[in-house]
């Protein structure tokens, strides 16, 4: 009578761990999806590494090429500045000349007023 307990206690606990081996398979199984998909997403996430190693390389070209605009563009405003200099004596030279013009008018209007 015992014995047939133990018996059927065991038989119990062998169907319990027979249902606990079939959820640990299915994790298993979840696991091993879970693993697949993890992969894809590193292979993914290499690709995107590339692609931004490229981006990053285009980036310092472009960044070389706008400092170079940059020197470019700092002569240039030196050249204007230079120029603004030469023009702002010429308009001086030009007001001076308008001054004399002036004067030689009035002496020209003094003779043919007389």
């Amino acid at each position: 009578m015992i014995l047939q307990e133990v018996d059927n206690v065991l038989w119990e606990l062998i169907a319990i761990l027979r249902e606990v081996d079939d959820v640990l398979w299915e994790l298993i199984a979840i696991l091993r999806e879970v693993d697949d998909v993890l992969w894809e997403l590193i292979a993914i996430l290499r690709e995107v590494d590339d692609v931004l190693w490229e981006l990053i390389a285009i980036l310092r070209e472009v960044d070389d090429v706008l400092w170079e605009l940059i020197a470019i563009l700092w002569e240039v405003d030196d050249v204007l500045w230079e120029l603004f200099v030469i023009l702002w004596e010429v308009d001086a030279v030009l007001w001076e000349l308008i001054a004399i013009l002036w004067e030689v008018d009035d002496v020209l209007w003094e003779l043919l007023t007389q």
